[in-house]
């Protein structure tokens, strides 16, 4: 794992129009049906920064993966 986020985290960079997309689009209506209070978005900012982070990671790792089993090369004998 330490070696995914060495490899994918520092080429991620999240702007706040994504967070904010993120809260607005999707925190607030899972939030109101569950029936929870709303959260600042300033509270839960670096929470959702972290999580576009990881899923744009796991999209990363997975196209990466996808080109490394793409361009090898199995032989049975």
């Amino acid at each position: 794992m330490r070696f995914i986020d060495l490899r994918f985290r520092p080429s991620i960079r999240i702007d706040q129009g994504k967070v904010e997309s993120y809260y607005r689009e999707k925190l607030l209506p899972e939030l109101q049906r569950n029936g929870a209070k709303q959260t600042p978005l300033a509270e839960v900012s670096p929470k959702i920064e972290e999580l576009l982070v990881q899923q744009t990671m796991d999209q990363m790792l997975t196209a990466w993966l996808r080109d490394l089993r793409a361009q090898s090369q199995v032989e049975l004998r």
